[in-house]
């Protein structure tokens, strides 16, 4: 008995640029916040943000800034299920840091998973993507 071919995958399609800009690409998550009583809704952040929040936290940085860490991820990454945009400002950050350790807990860890932010986060991550490693040269 023989075994049937096995067809290559299609090679994935080339994008556009308005094809890129055009979808919206930011996953978000539902987090039931008991302590709360209610849900809120984490996204990933964008890639501005996620640039400039490193840039702040790196270790290597004059003056990293580690202050109220969890809160600063959240305040991040909470958004109004609408317009995806943050729910409070940096200026609250202090006062999202006041709130119980267990519901920023219950917030932090999902908004860390969503983004990527934890070893395992990130190897399941890289994982489904779905990435070969080969650039786009290497299949000329």
């Amino acid at each position: 008995m023989t075994k049937p071919e096995t067809q290559p995958a299609p090679k994935p399609k080339l994008l556009t640029k308005d094809e890129i800009l055009g979808v919206e690409d930011r996953e978000t998550r539902e987090v039931d916040v008991l302590e709360w009583g209610g849900m809120v809704v984490v996204a990933t952040m964008d890639a501005a943000t996620r640039d400039e929040f490193e840039q702040e936290t790196r270790a290597d940085s004059e003056t990293p800034e580690r202050r109220n860490f969890r809160a600063r991820v959240v305040q991040k990454c909470m958004v109004d299920p609408g317009t995806l945009e943050p729910m409070f400002s940096l200026e609250e950050v202090d006062r999202l840091g006041k709130k119980s350790s267990l519901a920023m807990l219950r917030v932090f860890t999902a908004a860390a998973d969503l983004n990527a932010m934890t070893k395992d986060s990130l190897e399941r991550f890289e994982k489904n993507s779905g990435a070969t490693g080969r650039s786009a040269s290497a299949s000329n």
